[in-house]
């Protein structure tokens, strides 16, 4: 019998997507929000449904983290935070004069500015979809690639992308080529 070939989504370059986000490095207060929902979902490969959920009190700036509820698993689980985001999060969190109890991507008019509330995981896709021109879910595959290309091992990649499954890493994100097999033969 033959099988079908699975083919997911192309890993976008993660430094092409940093080049896309960084069109936003402005003083505008909607590019300083947006810039840094970009980054935080960026690095923490975190799916739409974990974004909309975030509250200003999940992250810990000082200890570049942030604590995610996993709704999948139904946990929270720390994330790490680069400098970068840290320090884009902090410009937000000024801008917009951001409390603890506000939820990080919120809602916001034309103008940028946010209204504590959350926001439905589809009003959230359209949006990336709209000031990108992809679905926020394509977030994760470049951060997942890009790790594993600096040569993260698959328990840290589990660890930062929210995965219980190593398996599930390997099937839909790392796609191994007959090149990096034959390195080790």
């Amino acid at each position: 019998m033959r099988l079908k070939r699975q083919r997911g989504v192309r890993a976008e370059n993660q430094q092409d997507v940093l080049r896309l986000i960084d069109r936003y490095d402005t003083n505008k207060k909607a590019d300083i929000r947006k810039r840094a929902i970009y980054l935080v979902n960026l690095i923490t490969a975190n799916r739409p449904s974990e974004m909309v959920r975030l509250k200003m009190s999940d992250f810990d700036l000082e200890n570049r983290s942030v604590w995610v509820m996993m709704k999948k698993q139904g946990e929270m689980k720390e994330k790490r935070l680069t400098l970068e985001c840290v320090q884009s999060m902090s410009k937000y969190i000024q801008t917009c004069e951001l409390q603890p109890e506000d939820y990080f991507v919120g809602a916001s008019d034309k103008w940028g500015n946010h209204t504590s509330r959350q926001i439905h995981e589809d009003s959230y896709n359209q949006s990336i979809h709209a000031w990108l021109g992809f679905a926020p879910y394509t977030f994760r595959k470049p951060q997942i690639t890009a790790m594993y290309n600096k040569g993260a091992d698959i328990p840290t990649i589990a660890k930062q992308s929210g995965h219980k499954s190593h398996q599930t890493i390997m099937e839909h994100y790392i796609n191994l080529k007959s090149s990096d097999v034959d390195e080790f033969l």
